[in-house]
């Protein structure tokens, strides 16, 4: 999970068979509950879709729901495991990835480009634009002749 300003984040805590098949993982509510109590906001959970040490792949799905029940972004980074999608006998590692709000992942691990070439996918064009625009007041919109 994100961490905000102050410091404060969210705990997780997983367990794995390295090399195996098996990852759990447990996100405990009773921290955003107690951030929540003392006036901070979780914003956001960020899962992850093939990590390159292990190619560990969360469970989206589950993080997806979440994210939705908590009213936060579900970010996924996919640097190395996104282009699973479009993959047909590995596809389903990417269950769940429909439901991010935001996509990142780099060309270079299996598109064979150029190493600094990566992507952000928003889902949401109005999100987007408005985390991006910026239009202050003393900036007029007027017509220039």
């Amino acid at each position: 999970m994100a961490a905000n300003p102050r410091g404060s984040k969210g705990e997780v805590s997983t367990t794995s068979t390295y090399g195996g098949t098996g990852h759990t993982l447990n996100i405990r509510g009773n921290k955003r509950e107690s951030d929540r109590e003392n006036n901070y906001k979780p914003i956001c959970i960020i899962g992850n879709l093939g990590t390159v040490n292990t190619g560990a792949v969360d469970d989206l799905n589950a993080l997806a729901n979440i994210a939705k029940q908590q009213n936060m972004w579900f970010h996924i980074d996919g640097a190395f495991g996104a282009l699973t999608k479009i993959a047909p006998k590995s596809n389903h590692l990417a269950d769940g990835i429909t439901q991010a709000d935001s996509i990142a992942f780099d060309f270079h691990k299996w598109m064979y480009v150029n190493y600094a070439a990566g992507c952000v996918l928003v889902k949401s064009a109005k999100d987007h634009y408005r985390t991006f625009a910026l239009s202050p007041a003393y900036c007029s919109q007027g017509i220039r002749g």
